[in-house]
């Protein structure tokens, strides 16, 4: 897995696997975002809600401003953040959700 550091145009810094790199777009997959947070650390949250995590997301080339290795510690954490996420889709798969009561079903799509 090759974690990258994608800086783009808008401002954004997003880390994310590169799946494929071509002459107009690359492809990554399961992008995180770079937030701060109020106590002044940087934290990794989902860069895109709402699509399927396991499906390739193409960037054009002319939005991005770089493309760099991801620091070990970034890795590390990107690399921890992506085992939590397939734990929770695994658990989100296995339970028939019509079952849980709302603080079980908070509990079950929270990624810790």
């Amino acid at each position: 897995m090759a974690v990258k550091t994608f800086k783009l145009i808008t401002g954004e810094e997003v880390i994310a696997e590169l799946h494929n790199d071509e002459s107009e777009y690359v492809e990554i997959l399961r992008p995180v975002a770079l937030v701060e947070t109020e106590a002044g650390n940087v934290s990794l949250v989902p860069w895109l809600f709402s699509v399927d995590i396991e499906s390739p997301i193409r960037l054009d080339h002319e939005k991005i401003f770089l493309i760099a290795d991801a620091n070990g510690a970034f890795i590390e954490a990107y690399q921890q953040y992506d085992r939590s996420l397939k734990m929770y889709q695994e658990n989100l798969e296995s339970v028939p959700l019509d079952d849980l009561d709302d603080d079980e079903l908070e509990e079950l799509i929270t990624i810790h």
